[in-house]
């Protein structure tokens, strides 16, 4: 038995020696003498006061289980539609429009910008449909590039 083991049974059991291991009881005893040794003992006296002040604390009031017996029993409530449907289902359906809507803010430049883009290929590329190319990016144009095929696709068809 060392000092440190001792203070680590001291330390885990308390300052009684009714508490310690009855194999290492006398070697801890035997090594009280050493100062590192009654400073745990000290320390460990100190906590178990605290502790035995506390579990000896009366309870405010004295408590009659005969007489909580007695009482007449409810029924536990019965569970409606409303308590069994999902509390955080509002919650699920708020984040989920939330999102769409931040989707649909975030995309909206997108449309404009891809329509430009379309339009001012009407300088550099002729649509395999018949389209009067008025340089304006109307609708009519952006679908005929977009949606027309070309001819190298045409063959493919």
């Amino acid at each position: 038995m060392n000092v440190e083991r001792a203070i680590e049974i001291i330390e885990s059991h308390g300052a009684d020696a009714h508490r310690w291991p009855a194999g290492d009881r006398a070697a801890v005893q035997a090594l009280t003498a050493d100062p590192r040794v009654a400073a745990a003992l000290a320390t460990a006296r100190e906590v178990d006061a605290l502790l035995d002040d506390w579990a000896a604390t009366p309870v405010a009031g004295r408590i009659d289980l005969a007489a909580i017996a007695r009482l007449p029993q409810q029924a536990p409530p019965q569970a409606s539609a409303a308590s069994l449907r999902p509390r955080n289902r509002g919650w699920i359906m708020g984040g989920a429009m939330a999102a769409a809507l931040a989707g649909i803010i975030a995309l909206a430049p997108f449309r404009n910008d891809t329509t430009s883009r379309v339009a001012g290929l009407s300088n550099t590329a002729v649509p395999s449909a018949t389209v009067a190319a008025t340089g304006d990016g109307s609708d009519a144009e952006a679908f005929a590039y977009v949606f027309t095929p070309t001819a190298d696709e045409d063959e493919l068809i």
